[in-house]
């Protein structure tokens, strides 16, 4: 992480009164702010620069994002731009990733588990001349293993979500089903809990509850 003042660690948002270009090579320029929770970048632009690795790489409370508008046809790597953040929403449609091999994608979203909406628009899923030559078999890579889209390999009882495409409604269980060269999976992605169980190990009830009781509360079994 870049060396922060004490008094950067308190910085809770960070935004752009004016059109402000980001400078030349940034790498992890707003990593490290441990108390960060919201960034505007509507003003921000990134149009001349070729990188954004790691630009958010730990910043581990900040949860809301306002990039959607931003220029990023040129930028070349987005490795680790969101890693280790607690994002919960990421609109990325308006992006064009064509510059930007599937290697250069790598943790992307690596350790940021909180999010719950993505969308990610057709020019995500290209496959250039690099990974080509970088993938044994490019036609296998998932979006999971190359940008560690938040995953679920072990369900339990709590952990038991799927994802589900806005537009046609399709499910998966993780990001390790889609491939990262079918444009065919662009689109909206939401983060849907479609069980989960609550146990005490003293006592034989068991409670549950699915999607349409989420926002309710729900008493817990008395002894």
């Amino acid at each position: 992480f870049p060396t922060r003042r004490s008094s950067d660690l308190k910085i809770k948002a960070i935004s752009f009164s004016g059109k402000t270009y980001l400078p030349g090579y940034p790498p992890n320029l707003f990593g490290g702010f441990q108390n960060l929770e919201f960034f505007d970048g509507e003003n921000l632009d990134v149009s001349k620069i070729d990188s954004l690795y790691a630009l958010f790489l730990g910043d581990e409370k900040l949860n809301n994002v306002k990039l959607e508008n931003w220029d990023v046809s040129h930028i070349r790597t987005f490795r680790g731009m969101f890693a280790g953040t607690s994002i919960k929403k990421l609109d990325l449609s308006k992006w064009n990733f064509s510059e930007a091999p599937n290697s250069t994608k790598r943790d992307l979203f690596g350790s940021a588990e909180s999010l719950e909406e993505i969308t990610l628009p057709e020019s995500f899923f290209n496959l250039t001349e690099q990974d080509k030559k970088y993938f044994e078999n490019e036609n296998n890579i998932s979006i999971w293993s190359i940008t560690g889209l938040y995953s679920n390999p072990q369900k339990t009882n709590i952990h038991n979500d799927k994802w589900v495409r806005k537009e046609d409604k399709k499910e998966i269980n993780d990001f390790s089903e889609l491939k990262m060269t079918d444009k065919s999976n662009a689109g909206t992605w939401t983060r849907r809990y479609k069980r989960i169980v609550f146990r005490d190990l003293e006592i034989k009830d068991i409670v549950s509850f699915d999607d349409e009781l989420n926002n309710q509360e729900l008493p817990l079994p008395k002894n």
